[in-house]
């Protein structure tokens, strides 16, 4: 019989640290599993905030890289295209100044040319006048009648001019 009630005392010792741990758990357990889920919820939450949030903020990185990548382009385009005027215009004023050159050396020429045919002219045409006075003098000091003649004609030409 002690035996028995050895077991009953047992059983219902082990009863007594069931329902006691149940209270714990019950009391305080649960309360801590349950703030522990209602924790994990709320970071949960934000976690998905946060990745809505990168997401947002990769796709507006990608659409500001998109965007600056066409602004790239669109420089580069200009770049070149200026670049290309730049170099039609130093090409045409390489030509102008060709030209200028060319028709300065030509002027140059020109004027040289002119002022030795000049020089020329003056020395040569007093001795030329010279020679021709003396012609005509020596001419007309032998024959009186081809004087006469001739300043009839020289009359003639000043008078129809």
């Amino acid at each position: 019989m002690n035996a028995v009630i050895n077991e009953v005392f047992r059983i219902l010792n082990f009863l007594v640290v069931v329902g006691v741990f149940a209270y714990i758990v019950r009391r305080f357990g649960i309360l801590q599993i349950v703030m522990m889920m209602r924790q994990e919820k709320a970071e949960k939450k934000v976690m998905k905030d946060q990745l809505k949030f990168l997401s947002d903020q990769c796709a507006s990185l990608d659409d500001d890289m998109q965007e600056q990548e066409e602004s790239y382009r669109i420089m580069k385009d200009k770049f070149q295209i200026w670049q290309h005027q730049v170099k039609e215009h130093n090409q045409k004023i390489e030509t102008v100044l060709k030209d200028r050159h060319i028709e300065s050396e030509q002027k140059q020429v020109r004027v040289v040319q002119s002022l030795q045919k000049r020089r020329l002219v003056k020395q040569h045409v007093p001795i030329m006048l010279d020679e021709v006075r003396q012609e005509l003098y020596d001419t007309f000091e032998k024959n009186d009648q081809e004087k006469t003649a001739y300043v009839k004609k020289l009359f003639t030409i000043l008078d129809e001019k």
